[in-house]
This record gives C-alpha cells, structure tokens and sequence, in this order.
C-alpha cells in the first residue's frame, strides 16, 4: 500500500496537468490507506488477541486438568491415612489389651509363685514328718511293744462304737494298727507310739469276732502299706 500510495504521487507531482487533481483526490486515498491499514492492524491484533486467548485457555485447562489429577491424588492419600490411622488405632487397642491380659498373667504368676512356695515349704515339713516317723515305725518294728490286743467289751451286741470316736482314752479317741501282724491300738496325738495294751478299749466289733477285726485290719494293711491308720 505504502509503495503503491509512493507511485501515485510520484506520477501526480511529475504531470502538471493532473497536478490539481491529484492534490485534490490525495487525502482521501491516505484516509483510505490509514483505514485499510488499521484494519489490517486490527484483524491482526485481534488474530494475535485470539490465538494468545486460545493458549491461556489450553494453559488454564492444563492447569485444571493438572488441579483436579492432584486432588484426586490428595483424596487416595488422605484414604491411605485414615486406613492407617485406622490400623494405628486397633494397634493401640490391641497393645493395651495385651498389657492388661500381661498384667494378669502377672498378678497370677505372683499369686502361683507364692502358693508354690507355700506348697515347697508344706512338701518339705511332709517329708521330714515321713522321715522321722520312719525312723520311729523302724524303731518300733524292730522291738515292738505291743504283739496282742486285750479287749474288754461290756458293750451288748446289738451297739455299734466306730473304731475312731470315743469312749476315748484320757480324752483321745482309740486308733488301731497292725504291729508284726498284730492289731493294736496307738496314740491319736503320736501315731506312732503304741499305748498300753492292757488299757480297756471297747470295739464295734463284738468279743467274739474280735479275729474278724484282726482280719480286716490285717487286710487293709497288707493292702494300703506298713503305716496305714484305719
């Protein structure tokens, strides 16, 4: 346009005859080359305004786009910790009530810990018990002191004594045991010194069956050991 508008006025000035018209027709063609240009300006503002539109709105929807992947990531996290947390908390629960359940545990370990001991100390009186009346059966084995039982028994024959309940001697109720396959009685509070044999001792069982007491004794040792009490 410019070359264009150059030439016309180069061919104006140089002919004197279409000198006037020229000068007269002149501004309108510059009015009319200002306004092609500024249209030409325009649309290619406006082009240039709409293709840098275009990509702002392409950089706002990578922007979104990119916004809404991250709250979707954010969302998976935040499920990943309330699982977690989920988890975290029946841990906890799980830890306390292992810590009760071992407090317990402890309080029963105590408690059988103090019973064994007692039990310890019980079993080691036992024992010592068993071994001295050991020694005092052995002893009375060896030389014993009662080798037959003198039974007086005015009682009629229709009433039952048992063998442990009184009449009592001195106060003690009558035991019986068998010495060298003899059946004698001995001492409640001792069970291993043999009484008096002489001492008058009334029996369930009658005067004539006194051998049927002797029997059963006899069976009852031989059965259940040496240091049976019946």
């Amino acid at each position: 346009v410019s070359l264009h508008v150059k030439r016309r006025l180069r061919l104006a000035y140089s002919d004197k005859n279409d000198r006037r018209t020229v000068s007269t027709g002149l501004p309108f063609i510059i009015i009319a080359a200002n306004v092609f240009l500024n249209s030409i300006l325009a649309v290619t503002s406006l082009s240039a305004s709409f293709a840098l539109n275009l990509n702002f709105l392409k950089v706002i929807f990578d922007i979104k786009t990119e916004v809404e992947q991250l709250e979707q990531e954010v969302d998976f996290i935040n499920d990943e910790v309330k699982e977690k947390r989920d988890r975290l908390n029946d841990l906890e629960k799980m830890i306390s009530d292992v810590r009760v359940e071992m407090a317990e545990l402890t309080k029963n370990v105590l408690e059988k810990t103090k019973e064994l001991g007692n039990r310890r100390r019980f079993l080691s009186s036992l024992q010592e018990y068993h071994g001295s009346a050991v020694q005092k059966e052995n002893r009375a084995i060896r030389s014993p002191q009662v080798t037959s039982i003198q039974l007086h028994s005015p009682i009629p024959q229709n009433e039952r004594t048992v063998l442990n309940v009184p009449p009592p001697i001195d106060g003690q109720p009558v035991l019986f045991r068998c010495v060298n396959g003899e059946v004698a009685p001995i001492n409640h509070v001792d069970p291993f010194s043999v009484l008096d044999p002489h001492r008058t001792v009334t029996s369930s069982y009658p005067l004539d069956n006194i051998s049927s007491l002797a029997a059963d004794l006899q069976k009852e040792f031989n059965n259940r050991g040496r240091d049976m009490l019946i």
